[in-house]
Order: structure tokens, then sequence, then C-alpha cells
């Protein structure tokens, strides 16, 4: 039986009107479908005059997989702040009541480049045409990556969109996430495992030059008119694969379209427009042309970016795609480019030889250096009152430095006096060596939760959780140090640094499982019942003692944390060496920001009927566990304290570490309370 969702997504009909209150639509007209759902032309009602955009509506049934929603959110968040003719336009997404999710976007014609490719009209478009799709293609990969410091990661066919007005609209950035998500669900598959590059089958963030992979991915299939690989290609099948030269290209063009599939992401071009002109570049002169053919070419100039498929409202797509667009010379604009020079030139000289003008700047500037001996006594003047201020600044300093050192004072004696009731201490391992620092932690209760209406629905309802005895957390995220002890003395393979150094620096590249298997070879080497935070401690540590959406306020601090909009050098670059930012009040760093961190509970959608005594949620054959904290390549709403979200337990990332908790015995509980 259809649910409410379903019902209402397939009644979707012209004439609609829907959004939530503050924010209407009224449907003009069905687009079409694609994978993850079906796409309408509408009219935004919010504004003056209503508006043209396009919504797409997700399918219920990808909503339901858990995990989808908050991804959309995210990329949504990311995304919105790209503003390019040739990147689509998101304007956000809405809710509309009993459960349907949109996008609204500008407005979009519906017919894709995958469409073209698949139907053959591909084959129709002149030279010049294809150039200026891939030219307006690597400007917006280009632009999008200089605005969000982050890959595509999704570039594809299904994804680009072409406008009869405009040219291409790029769509899908910071997407892969979610399309992991839903992939064993759609049919029609995203397209994007056709064009992906051989790093992007290994787990963590992609890079850049994984578009650029992709994006010459794309430039073949236009070219020779068939995908270089298929879905089921695997990394070895693209590395060894050798791809035939498309007939249009000379040897030259060819090769700098091989270098976009070179298997190092280094040795690729280091930009997508960077390999349009590899790719564009003329043939190698051998010998000189007769006149006649010298002038057929000059005929055939190329379009700018902007031209490629625009067509008047008169003149149909089908027709566009048999027509030639050529663009004026540009040695047509020499001559009259050089007369504007020649005035100009003309017009100067004869200011600087004309007598009267030469007799007129004299007396103008004598009178200016009348004028600057005033000023200068008018100067002076100032500079004596400006004296008598600087003596009354620095008193007014001298008095306010001397309350700042006193409120410091009394902040250090309260931290003091709290820190009496906190332990810190090492393990010993059997090897000699010492585990993660740790720093006791106190009993107590706290409101778990959005405090501060900044977070999703998945962080409510607050609810009053106890600490019922004290624990120990590690004051530090796991290092690669630490980590590589466990792996080699367990012969594990140790985990990619990604060329950003081991020693101090927090493991990365960690599952949920390796996580849990490094606690219990840490409890089996010190005797001691180490284990994951839950995720109730963890917030408990992260807030230490306060409601505000970090710990040391509600507004990010550059000097606070790394996350990709904290600053400083690691923002969005990668995480730093552990303790590089300020402890919170209760001593434990990085818990906002750095890298995401594993906690031991199976995820939930809400905390609505959630254990109120700092438990673990525990369910069998869980698939999901909770992370918490953010990392140096989230936004600063996905560092706060109460920011949770879920992953995979087999899965990893770049941006995913970890840090231990450790159950106390009786006898130090006692004496800790």
């Amino acid at each position: 039986m259809d649910s409410p969702q379903n019902k209402l997504y397939l009644s979707l009909k012209k004439g609609h009107t829907l959004g939530p209150e503050h924010h209407r639509f009224r449907l003009t007209a069905k687009v079409g479908e694609n994978a993850t759902g079906m796409l309408w032309q509408a009219e935004d009602l919010s504004t003056k005059r209503p508006f043209p955009v396009t919504l797409h509506f997700i399918h219920p049934k990808l909503l339901r997989q858990k995990g989808y929603v908050d991804e959309l959110k995210k990329q949504i968040s990311f995304t919105k702040s790209l503003n390019f003719k040739h990147i689509a336009k998101i304007y956000g997404y809405f809710i509309q009541k009993g459960g349907l999710f949109f996008i609204a976007t500008e407005q979009l014609d519906g017919l894709t480049l995958a469409e073209l490719l698949k139907s053959g009209k591909s084959d129709k478009l002149k030279p010049a045409q294809k150039k200026g799709l891939l030219m307006q293609l690597g400007l917006a990969l280009d632009t999008g990556y200089r605005s969000l410091r982050r890959a595509h990661g999704a570039l594809a066919p299904d994804q680009i969109y072409i406008n009869r007005q405009g040219g291409i609209k790029l769509t899908g950035f910071c997407s892969r996430s979610g399309g992991e998500i839903i992939s064993p669900l759609l049919n029609p598959p995203l397209q994007y495992p056709v064009y992906q590059s051989p790093e992007a089958f290994h787990p963590g963030n992609l890079t850049f030059r994984a578009d650029i992979y992709s994006y010459a991915a794309v430039a073949y299939h236009l070219l020779s008119g068939k995908a270089p690989f298929s879905a089921n290609d695997s990394e070895s099948d693209r590395v060894s694969h050798e791809l035939s030269a498309p007939e249009s290209l000379a040897e030259n063009q060819w090769q700098g379209l091989l270098k976009g599939f070179e298997t190092r992401p280094d040795d690729r071009h280091i930009s997508a427009t960077e390999l349009c002109k590899a790719l564009f570049q003329p043939e190698p002169e051998t010998a000189e042309e007769p006149d006649n053919e010298k002038a057929s070419k000059d005929d055939e100039q190329t379009p700018d970016e902007d031209s490629t498929l625009e067509e008047s409202p008169k003149q149909s797509l089908k027709e566009k795609l048999g027509s030639k667009i050529p663009l004026p010379p540009m040695k047509w604009l020499i001559p009259p480019l050089l007369f504007l020079v020649g005035i100009a030139v003309g017009f100067w000289l004869g200011f600087m030889v004309s007598d009267q003008r030469v007799s007129g700047l004299n007396e103008h500037l004598t009178k200016m250096q009348q004028g600057s001996i005033e000023l200068q006594s008018a100067l002076a003047a100032e500079q004596r009152g400006h004296e008598q201020l600087k003596q009354q600044y620095a008193s007014l300093k001298e008095q306010f430095e001397k309350q700042q050192l006193a409120a410091e004072q009394a902040i250090q004696r309260e931290n003091a006096e709290m820190k009496d009731n906190l332990t810190a201490f090492r393990d010993e391992l059997t090897s000699g060596f010492f585990g993660p620092d740790m720093v006791i932690l106190p009993k107590g209760q706290f409101r778990m939760g959005d405090l501060n209406g900044q977070g999703d629905d998945n962080e409510l309802p607050v609810r009053t959780v106890t600490i019922p005895k004290p624990f120990a957390l590690s004051r530090y995220e796991v290092t690669f140090e630490q980590y590589d002890r466990f792996a080699d003395a367990t012969g594990r393979q140790r985990p990619a640094d990604e060329g950003w150094g081991r020693g101090k620096q927090p493991v990365i590249n960690i599952s949920w499982q390796e996580a849990n298997a490094f606690t219990e070879w840490l409890a089996a080497e010190t005797g001691q019942p180490y284990r994951l935070p839950t995720e109730a401690e963890w917030e408990y540590a992260s807030r230490a003692s306060t409601e505000s959406a970090f710990w040391w306020g509600n507004e990010l601090r550059r000097d606070k944390a790394v996350c990709d909009e904290c600053g400083g050098e690691f923002a969005g670059q990668q995480p730093a060496p552990v303790g590089s930012t300020p402890a919170n009040p209760w001593g434990i760093h990085d818990m906002n920001g750095n890298v995401d961190e594993w906690v031991q509970d199976c995820y939930l959608d809400s905390y609505e009927g959630a254990a109120t005594d700092a438990s673990a949620v525990d369910i069998p054959n869980c698939r999901h566990r909770v992370m918490r904290g953010g990392s140096w390549f989230d936004i600063g709403r996905l560092i706060r304290s109460a920011s949770r979200y879920r992953h995979p337990a087999n899965r990893s990332r770049n941006t995913w570490g970890f840090r231990v908790a450790l159950e106390l015995p009786a006898s130090q509980v006692k004496e800790t309370q």
C-alpha cells in the first residue's frame, strides 16, 4: 500500500501550490524524471512578482534511507553560496506538509548532456559547439572548487544540464556521499561511477584532481561518441585500459586529453580550463596553406564560452544542434582599438605641450604649496591635542589592563578549584610504552541536544542526562603514533596519512570497527576496561558545563578550533597536530573540529525515548554508528557540541578518527567523588 508521501508525490500536478507557509510555489509544468525524483517548473510566489524556478522533488523511497536527508541538507548548505552563470543556482530546500522534500533551483530546461549523448544528438554538434560546451564545463568546475575548496566528486553527464539560454548549468557539487547511501535503490543509477577516477575506488575525500579525471572522461565521451569506461570497470581496468584517440583530435590534442587520465593525481592537469586549452591547442603547422584554405579557417572562428548551445526563442534545440554559431573574428577589433589608442596618446601629448596649460598648471601648483603651509600649521596644533589624547588613552589602558589581569586571575582560580576534582594519568602497556593521556571527569547532569536552535531534528528532543559516576576520557584524539603501535602489534595495515604526517597527527582513515578494535587491544595491554565513549559521555565532556553551541560561546573563533570556516593554516586543508587549539574548561582538546570522532552508540534518528543514564544505544547487527565533533573539512555548524551524524561502521575517510574512554575501578571512583 502506498504511503502518504508516495500518494502526495504522485498527485503533483500543474497549478498545485505547495511549500511552507512562509514560502509558497505554484507548479506550472512537469519537466521530467531523473534518478532521484522528478523536476517541475514552478513560480516562486514569495517574491514581489512570481519568479520562475525549477523544483526537484526527491522520491519518498530515498527519503526513508537513513542519513540521506542529512547528506542532502549538508550538500545544500555547502553549495548555496555558489554564484556562477554555468553552475545551477540553489535557492534552498523545503519540506511540504506530508513529508515531501524538494529543492528549488534556478530554472533548468530539463535536457542533460546524458540525454544528448544517449540520443546521438551530440554527434550533430559542430566542433566549435563541443569546444564551447567543454569550456563552460571547465570554468564551472574550476569556479566551484575555488569557492568551496572541495571537489565536485560526482561529475558525470547526468549532472550537466543544457539550457536554451545561458548554456550549461552544472549541478551535483558535494553530492557523492548522498549518492553512495541511495545507490542500491536507484534505477537507472547515477552515472558518476562510469567517469570516476581510480582513487575514487578507495574510501576518503577526493581531491580536485579526481574531478580533472572525470572531466577528461566526459570530454572523451562527447568527442568520441562513447564512454571511456563502464560502471562495472574496476580500478585496475581503468589503469590498464588503452583508449583510442577520437578522430577529431590531432596527436598533440590527444596527448593533452590523455594527461587528464593519468593514474597519479599529481600528474594530471592542475585545472579543468588548463585541460581544455591543451585539448584544443592548435595543430603544429607543417607547411604554409593556400590562401583560400586560410580564408576558410578564418571563417570558422571558435565561439566564446557563453555562445555554446544558446538559441533565439524562435529556434528549436534540434535546429540549433545542426547550426553553426560563428563569433566575429577578433582581428576586426584591432583597427578601432589602434584608432582609440592614437586619439588618447594625441590628446595627452597635446595637453603636455600646450603653453597655456603648462602656465595654468604652475599657478595651480603655487596655490597648492600655500595651502600646504597652512595645512602643516593646522596639523601641528592637532598633533599637540593628539599628544594629550595619547596620555589619557595610556592612563585608561593601564586601568583596563589591571582590571583584565584581575579578571583572568579570578578565572584561573576558578579553573584551578574545578580541576582539583580532576585527575590526569597514563596507563603503561606491556611493551613498556604508555597509553593515551587520560583525564578523569566528574559525575553530574547536563542537558543534551540542540539547546541553541541551530541543529537538526536528530538532536531533539532535548533531555537531561545523568552521568552516574566519574569516568576517564583521553585528553587528545588518538594519534598515528599510538595507532601505528597497535597496527604493528596486531599485524594490521597502517592507515594512510594522506601525506600530512604521522606522529602527533590524529589518526585518520579509521572505521568504527578499527577504532573499537584499538580499544579492545588497549584494554588487553593495560588490563583496564578501555572502550569508545558513549554518545552522552562525549557531549558531556565536550560541553564541560556549558550550554552554548561551542564550549567557548555561540560564535566561531579562529583560535579555538580547526574547521573549514574556522580560519588558520589548517582550515579546510588537513587536521592539525593534536592539542594545537586550547583545551576546554575540563582540559580536553579538539572536541570541536579537527577530526570526526566515533562513539559507541548505534545511530537512532532522534532522542525520542532515549535513555537518560549516559549508556550507549546497542542494537544487534547495527550498521550505522554515531560520529561526533565535526572535522577540519566541515563548516562551523557541524562542529557544535550537539551536532551528530551517522556513518557505516565499516567505512573510513580522511576526516574520521576517535578518542577513547575508560571505566574507572570502584576504588578510584570513590576517591574522585
